[in-house]
C-alpha cells in the first residue's frame, strides 16, 4: 500500500515539477524509510510526589504518569499516550534540469485524536537554521507537496479521529545530502500553528529585549512529540 501511495506521490511530483519546462528531464532516486523513531521529553512535565512540577524522564516516568505543560495545565494525556505515537517516512529526491526537490511520505499513528500538528525539518553538516528566527530555532517548516490544499497552513494538519495522519512533503532543496535528516512532529497544545515557525513565542520575532533574538515556548503551547530520523 505504501509503495503504491509513494508512486503516486512521485508522479504528482514529476508532473508538478516538469509542467513548467517544456521537455524538461526528471530524475528520481529510490525512496528510503527513516532509521528510527525518538520519543522527545524536552516539552513535557509530570509531578513529583510532592506535586510539583518535573521534566519527563525517558528511563523513569511511569506510563500512568499524567503530562502538563510548563505552566502547569493539563494535558490529560498520559506519558505512555504521548509517547506511544510513532511513524513511518520514505523520503526520495526528484531532480529536473533545474532543482532538485526532497519529497517525504509519513504516515503517522498514535496522535492525539483530532490534534493540530505541524512539521520541521531539521539538518545537521550542514546545519539548518530557521530564516525567522535565526541562530535560535535551527528547524524549518517541512511543507506540504501541493501547499494550498493543505491545513490549518502548508506544514500543518489535523490528526484523525483515530490519531491518524499522513503528510506528502516536497521541499525544493536536497536535504538527503546532508550528513543528517530528522523532522519533528509538533502537537499544538494550543490549538494554533504558526507558519514558519512553530510555537507563539517565536512568531512574534527578534524580541529587542532578549538581544535582538527570537524567544520560544516549546513546552507551554508547542510539544515536539517525537522525532524521525530520517538519516
Amino acid at each position: 500500500m505504501i509503495a503504491t501511495v509513494i508512486a503516486t506521490a512521485a508522479a504528482c511530483t514529476a508532473f508538478v515539477v516538469q509542467a513548467p519546462v517544456a521537455g524538461a528531464s526528471n530524475t528520481f532516486t529510490t525512496p528510503t524509510p527513516n532509521v528510527g523513531i525518538i520519543p522527545f521529553t524536552g516539552d513535557v512535565y509530570t509531578l513529583d510526589p510532592e506535586g510539583n512540577l518535573i521534566p519527563v524522564a525517558i528511563t523513569s516516568t511511569p506510563a500512568s504518569a499524567p503530562l502538563y505543560n510548563l505552566a502547569g495545565d493539563p494535558l490529560n494525556l498520559t506519558w505512555g499516550q504521548f509517547s506511544s505515537a510513532t511513524a513511518k517516512s520514505y523520503a526520495w529526491t526528484v531532480t529536473n534540469n533545474v532543482t532538485t526537490y526532497t519529497d517525504l511520505l509519513i504516515g503517522m499513528s498514535g496522535l492525539v485524536p483530532n490534534g493540530v500538528y505541524s512539521l520541521f525539518y531539521r539538518t545537521f553538516s550542514p546545519d539548518s537554521n530557521n530564516a525567522f528566527c535565526p541562530d535560535v530555532e535551527p528547524s524549518v517548516a517541512l511543507t506540504a507537496a501541493f501547499p494550498r490544499f493543505q491545513k490549518p497552513d502548508r506544514n500543518s494538519f489535523i490528526a484523525s479521529g483515530s490519531g491518524k495522519a499522513l503528510f506528502f512533503a516536497s521541499v525544493a532543496q536536497n536535504l538527503l545530502a546532508a550528513q543528517q535528516l530528522q523532522v519533528s512532529v509538533i502537537y499544538h497544545f494550543d490549538g494554533k500553528t504558526y507558519g514558519p515557525v512553530a510555537n507563539f513565542a517565536e512568531s512574534q520575532g527578534p524580541v529587542a529585549g532578549n538581544g535582538g533574538l527570537c524567544r520560544s515556548s516549546y513546552g507551554i503551547d508547542a510539544m515536539r512529540q517525537f522525532l524521525i530520523i530520517q538519516k
